[in-house]
Formats: structure tokens, C-alpha cells, sequence
């Protein structure tokens, strides 16, 4: 009897799997694919349009057209060749990328770019957590649903303050959200150095702008010694429905974050002094 050939996409998931195996072990040498030198790890509605929006004007950076690539949740099941493949037309610069889902990834999956890409540099940038959830919730609910707020259950609204992960498919850590900050930041220095993670604030987007990129240049080892009027770091971009916090989810949010800002506060002071409840 002849034995039935297995289906295409069957072979290529689990022949991708064996290839990234190969690559964590380093049987395959993961230096010698165009890999990415920076990514921007988070957090959604913390300012990372606006961080895209003026690091595509630097000369000596690169990243592909498309803000968000999310190979390392979504499309895991592609090569990590083809991953790659994105940065090549800036083999010769500073490459990185910009997804900010990344930073609530799962462990293993932060332990395998770890291992293909010991030297990335990472960059999370955080916002007020309760500020950030109600501008998803803003997003989510009436830019991307097409309905007018008044139309919104109030349980669909506490329910997504709850479980905040955009109904994306991805590998996520159970029971962690884009605000948990203290969390996401202990995750990702479990496995990188501190030195290799810079933290940025999104109240510094309209307050110091030039001085936060000028950071983030240094950071990355490039020049900030560049034309700012290149740079679009007035820009506003991304601007959510303006709809005010009601004070029953102001007051639901804050007992949510409460003690993650507390501990915020412990690590960085006076920087987040005003986000306590």
C-alpha cells in the first residue's frame, strides 16, 4: 500500500520547529542570519507609533515598513529565516523592530530570543497603566468595533480590563497584562541584562521629546547629532476617541493597578510619582 504523503503545511510547522530547535541549541548559527539588533518590546498605547514614527528618520537605523512584525507571538510558526528576511535590505545599519505585544510573551519564548540574539537591545515603553488601559479600551471599543460608546456593556468593558490581549492568537503569559510593568520588566531581565533594556515614559513624549529620543539614540549607539527638524516628535499619531474615564472604571482600575503602582514607584520615584492612585 502506498503511504499518503503528509500534508504541506503539516511538514513546514513541524519542520520549522525542528529548525528552531537547531537554532536554540546552536547547531544552527543564528549569527549568520540579518537578525535584528533592537526590539521594541512595549507596551501598546504607550507611545511606540510615535517612537517608529521618528526612528525610520534616523539615518543610521533601519526598520521594515510595517511597524509591527509579531514574528515571536503570531507567526512563530514561520522559518526564522524568513524572519530575517526582513531586515536585510539594512544589513548595514542599526535594524530593529518595533512590536509591542512582545513584552508579555511567555518565558521560553523569551529564553529562545535570548538565545538566538544574546546582544539585542530592548526597549519598553511605559505608560500609566490606568491611563493605557482606557485608551485601548477606547481603541478597541469604538475605533476598531465601529460603535458609538454608549452602545458598550459595561461587563464587555470590565471584562477587557481583565483580560487585555487584543483577541489576538499569540504565546502570552497566562494572567499578565500590557500594565503589569514590574513583572514584564523581571521576565525579560531574568534572561538579558539591565544594561541591554532601556525603559522609556510616554509622559516624556509631550514634555522632553528631543531629550527621550536623544536616549534612545544613545542607546542604540547611533548619532544624535541629526537635523530635528527630520523628526516628527511633536506628532501627535494614533489618536484614540476622546471619551473621559467615567470615575466607576477609574475606580475599578485603580484597585486593579493599585499595587502594581506602588511597586512602579518603588523602582523609579519621582518618574511615576504622579501615575499613584
Amino acid at each position: 500500500m502506498q503511504m499518503q504523503s503528509i500534508p504541506r503545511r503539516l511538514y513546514n510547522k513541524y519542520s520549522n520547529r525542528i529548525e528552531k530547535e537547531l537554532y536554540k541549541k546552536g547547531l544552527l548559527a543564528a549569527q549568520d542570519l540579518c537578525l535584528p539588533d533592537f526590539m521594541v518590546i512595549g507596551s501598546p498605547q504607550s507611545g511606540t507609533t510615535w517612537l517608529f514614527q521618528n526612528l525610520i528618520y534616523h539615518p543610521q537605523l533601519y526598520l521594515p515598513p510595517n511597524k509591527q512584525i509579531h514574528y515571536f507571538d503570531r507567526h512563530f510558526d514561520m522559518r526564522l529565516k524568513s524572519y530575517a528576511n526582513f531586515f536585510l535590505p539594512g544589513e548595514d545599519k542599526v535594524k530593529g523592530e518595533i512590536t509591542p505585544d512582545y513584552g508579555i510573551l511567555e518565558q521560553e519564548r523569551i529564553k529562545f530570543i535570548h538565545s538566538i540574539m544574546p546582544c539585542v537591545k530592548l526597549i519598553l515603553m511605559a505608560r500609566n497603566p490606568i491611563d493605557r488601559t482606557w485608551s485601548a479600551a477606547r481603541r478597541i471599543f469604538t475605533k476598531q468595533s465601529d460603535r458609538f460608546w454608549e452602545e458598550i456593556d459595561e461587563n464587555e468593558i470590565y471584562d477587557f480590563f481583565l483580560n487585555q490581549k487584543y483577541s489576538y492568537p499569540g504565546d502570552y503569559e497566562p494572567g499578565l497584562n500590557y500594565g503589569d510593568y514590574s513583572r514584564i520588566i523581571k521576565k525579560w531581565l531574568s534572561e538579558f541584562p539591565r544594561e541591554q533594556l532601556f525603559i522609556g515614559f510616554f509622559d516624556d513624549i509631550s514634555c522632553e521629546p528631543k531629550a527621550l529620543l536623544t536616549n534612545i539614540f544613545e542607546f542604540l549607539g547611533v548619532s544624535s547629532d541629526i537635523s530635528w527638524d527630520d523628526f516628527p516628535f511633536n506628532t501627535v499619531f494614533n489618536k484614540n476617541p476622546n471619551v473621559e474615564l467615567p470615575r466607576k472604571y477609574r475606580d475599578f482600575l485603580e484597585d486593579l493597578y493599585c499595587e502594581e503602582l506602588e511597586r512602579l514607584y518603588d523602582q523609579f520615584g519621582g518618574k511615576v510619582a504622579n501615575w499613584r492612585c
